[in-house]
């Protein structure tokens, strides 16, 4: 019975993954026209200069906190320079965005974590109800043998 349960919660766990995954796909999901694939430096550098604005700060103060001068962020923000995958991470730390927003999303990591955290009570307790079922079904089992 133990085996079973185990094998439960990690098919919940799995189905709750696959659940985030899916909507968090749509709700970041864009379409981009061919023009917009051939500016994606420019569209990170305006989402950069958005979200930097929105934290209050200046770019001395964000190229200070990533490590880099004031002139490499302004040309990020100006679309001539693209970031590496590297740059890209500490700026959606900095900024408290995650990646993709960087390049066109709307929500922050926290109305992410937010929604994460509502799909994931939604899905427990799903699995709660059919992990009560289930062990109900399985007494049932037990006291007609």
């Amino acid at each position: 019975f133990k085996n079973t349960s185990k094998k439960i919660l990690l098919l919940g766990n799995i189905y709750y993954l696959f659940q985030c995954s899916l909507i968090l796909k749509l709700l970041h999901n864009k379409t981009m026209s061919e023009e917009d694939l051939q500016n994606i430096p420019e569209l990170l550098g305006e989402n950069v200069r958005k979200y930097r604005k929105q934290a209050g700060l200046t770019q001395e103060e964000l190229s200070e906190r990533l490590g880099i001068t004031q002139k490499h962020l302004s040309v990020i923000e100006n679309g001539t320079q693209f970031a590496s995958a590297t740059l890209i991470a500490k700026l959606s730390k900095e900024l408290n965005v995650t990646p993709g927003f960087l390049f066109g999303g709307d929500m922050s990591s926290k109305q992410v974590n937010l929604l994460q955290s509502m799909i994931h009570n939604l899905i427990n307790s799903q699995i709660q109800t059919l992990y009560l079922k289930l062990h109900r079904e399985i007494e049932e089992i037990k006291e007609k043998l």
